[in-house]
Formats: structure tokens, C-alpha cells, sequence
């Protein structure tokens, strides 16, 4: 498994919401992001963008942070079952 980039994550979003949610492969909330920096952005200004903005920023940042988490647990778990496997 290659560890995914939170750093980068972050950065793609801070140039367009949703982007870094594109690399982690979370493509619904990509969409979801996408779509509402384009309605809130049209419909109601800054107001609303930039919350949704930083929002789309930490939320690339924390959900690699979790995948790649994720990801060590289950290559730990799967060397713990082939492990006792081989012992056997």
C-alpha cells in the first residue's frame, strides 16, 4: 500500500474544494464539495464558500491521516493472521 499524502491532500483542496477528497478517492464527497463551492459560490458569495473551503482543506488533510491509518491496521492484522498461519 503507498501512503497517500495528507500534506498533498490539503494543498489540492486549498487550490480547489473537493480536489484533495479526488486523491484520497472519496469521490461522493468530492462531488459533494465540488458541487457546493459551485452553488454556494453563485448563490451566495463568500459567506458560505469559504467556511466550505477550509472545511474541504482539513477534511482532505484528516480523512488521509485516517485512510492511511486504516491501511497500517489491516497489513498489521494481515501479517498477524498469516503469522499464526504459518505457524500452524
Amino acid at each position: 500500500m503507498i501512503r497517500k499524502s495528507a500534506e498533498l491532500a490539503a494543498i489540492l483542496s486549498f487550490f480547489f474544494p473537493g480536489l484533495g477528497q479526488v486523491y484520497n478517492g472519496e469521490f461522493v464527497k468530492a462531488f459533494l464539495f465540488i458541487l457546493g463551492a459551485m452553488l454556494f459560490g453563485s448563490l451566495l458569495g463568500l459567506y458560505l464558500t469559504v467556511p466550505l473551503w477550509i472545511w474541504a482543506v482539513v477534511d482532505a488533510y484528516t480523512s488521509v491521516e485516517e485512510i492511511n491509518c486504516l491501511h497500517r491496521l489491516r497489513e498489521a492484522a494481515g501479517k498477524g493472521k498469516r503469522g499464526t498461519a504459518d505457524a500452524a
